[in-house]
């Protein structure tokens, strides 16, 4: 479909039909083909400019999920609901005023557009005080200090003014003082924090609400996983080598509704499970008697989340095989609903865990020793990319694939660098190329080669694969070392490494083109970099803060006040009220 013309009357009958057929075309149609017949007509335009279905799978058409899409999305989210009451005007989304809000912001980082924000926290005399920069989250700036490790937030909503120093504050505080705490994720419209008591080993996880109450426990010995919507994965016994503590999966709710739930059946390996063929159960009570396979899923993520499910993928591996299992687990819908918390705590908590499919890649790898590092990833379309930084790293699609599969042939140490393998619903790429991103709107995975420092030219190379089945899309090298960050749509930031100077520079990682370059030969801190901000070090500064007395002109010097830190970083994403201001105004001339 082209966007082309109507005449006038072919306009005057399609605005005949009802609304409900012109929306039954569009939901089953291809959303970008709609946004055309859009454009057609200012007829169509009337029509379907308020039919939010529309624009919302036009959204995730345009922009499907990953992580820099869910993190704009939740600062789009918290900035529409700044300073309104969202128990009277609920969570309506105007999803035609995001998908422009969406481009808008990836516009205004390759042009340079931003608004600098800036806050002024106060400090104390002592000098382990010091408030430094931590991370964005959606909502906050979090700062931290030396000691003690506490967290300091800054609303990036409600900036431009000067703020005392109060931290997170945290329920049940252990006697010995204040846990360290760092900021593990954003979940939902809550932060979760992971704390250590200092000279111990034990930690805990928190959760944070935004709306400023204290933090309240949740799991204790956590190692955060994954997470998706308001669930988190996490394992209570982290190791590593064979005399590990058996593992301990359980799924946390951000809400505090539920109790985590233990996912017993990821705590023990069962090679039952995988006996699809009886000639293979020789082998499998050979690989049993292994000394390097430990017993139990070495990492897992979560594929798709709501409120009462979630689907859960866990991988393990020994000599030569992969494994994977797919699991649901359905909750409850009545517990946490009309009932208090205090209520259920000493209850089972509600859950039917049902395995929907497992597999098996045999002869992957060439005989080598099975690796403790397994690290997975979550991709578009039920992909899932398995690093084991030994011979082969593999992506698989678990949503079809089920039973025994064997590669085209096996990786070995000695194998072809660059080389791939492929298999029904997966392929596997040499473990010399680590991966780097997904671009989930192309179906490109992003996996970056780092020659060795010991190399005269140092180079940096980039291969863009296709999602499906591995070839290669495009491919690169870049000049020097550099540091990747994602920021968004295909837009990256590179801190190119030369002399003992960065250069940091925005880079289109899709045309392999540098838009611009941002600063040179400072140090610049890659982890304060988001979709929608990037943290100014040059702005961060101490300076003094000038008393002022009732009389305005019998003012202190600067040098009078208390010391503060000044803090400042640019902001990307357009003003929300001016944009609704603006659609409201072209609604009325339309």
């Amino acid at each position: 479909m082209t966007p082309r013309r109507l005449t006038a009357g072919s306009a005057v009958a399609a605005s005949r039909l009802p609304l409900e057929i012109w929306l039954l075309v569009a939901l089953n149609a291809d959303a970008l083909s709609m946004l055309y017949l859009c454009a057609t007509n200012r007829v169509f335009w009337r029509l379907l400019a308020k039919a939010q279905s529309l624009w919302r799978q036009l959204y995730y058409y345009m922009y499907p999920e990953a992580a820099v899409e869910r993190f704009w999305l939740a600062s789009y989210r918290a900035r529409i609901l700044e300073g309104v009451d969202a128990a009277t005007t609920g969570m309506c989304m105007n999803w035609r005023r995001a998908v422009f809000a969406r481009r808008q912001t990836e516009m205004n980082w390759r042009l340079g557009r931003y608004t600098q924000q800036f806050c002024l926290v106060e400090e104390l005399q002592n000098t382990h005080s010091v408030w430094f920069d931590a991370e964005f989250t959606p909502y906050e700036l979090q700062l931290r200090r030396f000691t003690p490790s506490v967290r300091y937030a800054v609303s990036v909503t409600n900036t431009n003014a000067t703020h005392a120093s109060p931290t997170h504050q945290l329920k049940d505080t252990p006697p010995d003082g204040q846990p360290d705490s760092r900021y593990a994720t954003a979940v939902s419209n809550d932060d979760l924090l992971s704390t250590a008591l200092r000279r111990r080993k034990h930690s805990s996880a928190w959760v944070h609400p935004q709306t400023g109450e204290l933090a309240q426990k949740l799991a204790q010995n956590p190692e955060f996983n994954d997470e998706l919507g308001s669930w988190v994965l996490f394992n209570q016994n982290p190791g590593v080598g064979v005399v590990a503590p058996p593992a301990r999966w359980s799924l946390l709710a951000m809400s505090g509704e539920r109790r985590p739930f233990h996912l017993e059946a990821l705590d023990t390996f069962d090679y039952r499970e995988y006996a699809f063929d009886p000639a293979l159960d020789a082998e499998q009570d050979d690989m049993k008697s292994a000394a390097d396979i430990r017993h139990d899923y070495k990492d897992a993520c979560i594929m798709s989340a709501c409120k009462n499910s979630v689907a859960v993928c866990a991988f393990n591996r020994s000599s030569t095989r992969l494994y994977w299992k797919v699991l649901e687990v359905t909750f409850d819908s009545q517990v946490g609903a009309g009932r208090s918390k205090v209520e259920h705590e000493g209850d089972a908590t509600h859950g039917r865990v049902r395995v929907l499919r497992t597999g098996c890649c045999l002869d992957v790898w060439s005989g080598s020793r099975a690796a403790d590092f397994v690290e997975v990833h979550l991709m578009s379309g039920g992909h899932v990319l398995v690093e084991t930084r030994q011979n082969a790293n593999i992506v698989v699609n678990v949503r079809n694939a089920t039973g025994i599969f064997r590669p085209s042939r096996t990786f070995s140490d000695d194998g072809k660098s660059g080389s791939i393998c492929t298999f029904q619903h997966g392929w596997a790429f040499d473990h010399a190329y680590r991966f780097c991103m997904e671009l989930p709107h192309r179906r490109l995975l992003v996996v970056q080669y780092v020659s060795s420092w010991r190399d005269a030219s140092p180079q940096t190379g980039i291969r863009l694969l296709r999602l499906h089945d591995g070839t290669v899309a495009n491919s690169y090298s870049l000049s020097s070392l550099v540091t990747i960050n994602h920021v968004l749509g295909d837009l990256v930031l590179l801190a190119d490494y030369r002399d003992r100077d960065e250069d940091l520079r925005l880079f289109d990682v899709f045309a392999a083109v540098t838009i611009r370059t941002i600063c040179t030969n400072v140090s610049a801190s890659l982890r304060t970099v988001t979709p929608v901000q990037f943290f100014n070090n040059r702005g961060s500064r101490t300076a003094r803060l000038a008393n002022r007395g009732e009389d305005d002109g019998a003012g202190q010097t600067a040098q009078d006040g208390p010391s503060v830190r000044h803090f400042d970083w640019f902001d990307f994403m357009p003003d929300v009220a001016k944009h609704a201001k603006m659609f409201r105004t072209y609604a009325a001339l339309t």
